[in-house]
């Protein structure tokens, strides 16, 4: 439980600070977006940030549990 408390609040951290950069640059070059553009690009990066984190998860579970290892016997006695 406490390792899903620690994804989700860094994937906030890291949605929060991509929000601060995409609004720091589009002020920067005058540029406005709506609420909804805001809304939608905010969701965005928040959950392409939380479906990279559980697809990394999902590869150090599978590499350390041992499901690689008997694919990798099998190519080895062809």
């Amino acid at each position: 439980m406490k390792y899903i408390v620690y994804v989700v609040a860094t994937c906030c951290g890291v949605s929060i600070f991509c929000y601060a950069a995409m609004s720091f640059y589009m002020a920067s070059k005058g540029v406005t977006l709506g609420f909804h553009g805001k809304f939608a690009m905010a969701l965005g990066i928040f959950f392409t940030t939380l479906l990279g984190g559980g697809l990394m998860a999902l590869l150090f579970y599978s590499a350390r549990s041992g499901h690689d290892d008997q694919a990798h016997d099998l190519k080895d006695t062809e």
